[in-house]
């Protein structure tokens, strides 16, 4: 991590991530995630963090699942696991994922989003795909320091980090 003022950090973390699709009912697949991760399936607009892992709603039917430790074979196990259940699809090399955290943190970020941020309305565990730019980027608050994740895809990380202004 490079800190390029005293204001807002932004680091890179690197977990593997699994985009999962339901093939049919949600319940069947959030009971497998629950069994084997203890993730339940976040409702819309939301983001279930548990030690390590983490999920992120997308769109009905749809979810972000990441394991922090970047652990080899994790999206191995959501794939076996959820066969004929779940599509399962590895972001692990796709998406670059960080942490922009600190003093103006929020405020830098708000310059960037169309979404509202104040701590009323984006608590802890809300999380949104929005836009950076011309960039999609899946938005997260970790925290209430406060902490945001942000997931794009690999090809944009070095635009999103020159469009936030802060280095990683």
């Amino acid at each position: 991590m490079v800190e390029s003022s005293p204001g807002p950090r932004l680091t890179e973390t690197a977990p593997a991530a699994a985009l999962v699709m339901a093939l049919g009912d949600p319940a069947v697949v959030e009971q497998f995630l629950v069994d084997r991760h203890g993730l339940p399936l976040p409702p819309v607009g939301k983001r279930i963090e548990r030690p390590g892992r983490s999920i992120l709603f997308v769109a009905p039917g749809k979810w972000l699942v990441l394991d922090h430790h970047g652990s080899d074979g994790f999206v191995a196990l959501l794939t076996e696991g959820l066969q004929g259940i779940a599509a399962v699809t590895d972001q692990s090399d796709g998406l670059r994922t960080f942490r922009i955290s600190g003093k103006g943190a929020a405020e830098r970020l708000q310059n960037c989003v169309a979404v509202d941020l104040h701590p009323a309305r984006f608590r802890r565990g809300s999380a949104m795909a929005t836009m950076i730019g011309l960039m999609r980027v899946h938005l997260s608050r970790i925290d209430d320091e406060p902490t945001y994740e942000l997931s794009v895809a690999r090809s944009l990380a070095d635009n999103l980090i020159t469009h936030i202004g802060t280095e990683a």
